[in-house]
């Protein structure tokens, strides 16, 4: 209702845009999520029906963890683990592996290896988040025995660095890149013959709006490793492209951004949400436990920050870094 009234007053300024919690959205979309929401009251218990066809503003469902914990992947989550490096032999020998790159492929790799199923990347900028993520996954298509296909998603302004990378890192490279981003003939239809054409062991480059505009077909793939470049894209909890990056299925998954937190450590806990679904509960707790204390002048954020610290373990790389740049916000 609330969202419906703020619609109606921006059309009556004359606006083509409506601001709701810090996003802009065209009004024409804002339409069609007041539509599709109206439809789905009339049946709150399930989600819209196939067969209720909605055309273009049919969207993939998921369970968000808003406001209750409905989705949580593992179980009881180990407080340590021991790094292990695998090494791999196409790595080009004028590239040097700096100590921290190769703490960093380890504790992907063991945390692969254990079945642990995702993990934030949240080194700055400049330090070589993109060579350890193609190591890791170079490493992952050599000694995994599957045939599953890698996605990467970032921003359009990335995706030629990600090609340009990883043949300049590797020769030969183990797997062939596909482009898909800009002009494709993909349907925007769940169509079996193009997910079967997906379903192979290749790296797959494509961008947020892609994900979001084709997501019946990206998400009924069954992909090996999901990277997301930039990942605060899906620091807002709800948003489509948000949505439709956790409903993706894969078996392990990488958040990678040296900024999680740009306006409320609710952003990190949707980032968390989706590399370790349920690890930080549902948002609405977390925003209770860790968000609103920060509003009163007595919290310790010190304490508070090493409380979120302990919380997350062992599935975020350079986190103390990251929690120091936390309080000097705060």
């Amino acid at each position: 209702d609330e969202f419906e009234s703020q619609k109606q007053t921006a059309e009556k300024r004359g606006s083509k845009t409506l601001h709701w919690k810090g996003e802009e959205i065209p009004i024409d979309v804002a339409e069609k999520f007041i539509r599709i929401a109206k439809k789905q009251f009339e049946n709150p218990k399930e989600p819209i029906h196939k067969r209720e066809k909605l055309n273009e503003d049919e969207i993939l469902i998921i369970k968000e963890n808003a406001e209750m914990t409905e989705y949580v992947e593992g179980n009881e989550q180990p407080t340590t683990i021991n790094h292990s490096f695998s090494q791999i032999g196409n790595l080009n020998s004028f590239i040097d592996l700096k100590e921290h790159q190769v703490e960093g492929i380890a504790w992907l790799q063991t945390l692969q290896k254990e079945n642990l199923g995702g993990c934030l990347l949240a080194d700055d900028m400049g330090l070589g988040k993109t060579l350890q993520l193609l190591y890791f996954i170079e490493w992952h298509s050599q000694f995994t025995d599957d045939s599953k296909p890698y996605l990467i998603v970032a921003p359009v302004s990335l995706l030629e660095n990600w090609e340009n990378e990883y043949q300049k890192f590797f020769s030969p490279q183990n797997l062939s890149l596909t482009l898909l981003y800009g002009a494709t003939e993909m349907s925007k239809e769940f169509n079996r013959e193009e997910v079967a054409r997906l379903q192979r062991k290749h790296i797959i480059l494509t961008n947020y709006e892609t994900l979001r505009t084709y997501q019946f077909n990206l998400c009924a793939v069954d992909y090996a490793v999901v990277v997301l470049d930039e990942a605060q894209k899906i620091k807002t909890p709800g948003t489509l492209v948000t949505n439709v990056s956790k409903a993706l299925s894969m078996d392990f998954k990488i958040a990678m951004t040296g900024t999680p937190v740009e306006n409320t450590l609710v952003d990190l806990w949707c980032i968390m949400d989706f590399s370790v679904p349920g690890l930080l509960g549902n948002a609405k707790s977390f925003a209770k436990e860790f968000q609103n204390p920060l509003k009163e002048e007595e919290t310790d954020v010190k304490e508070l920050g090493e409380k979120l610290r302990n919380k997350i373990g062992i599935f975020i790389k350079r986190l103390k870094k990251m929690l120091r740049k936390i309080c000097q916000k705060v």
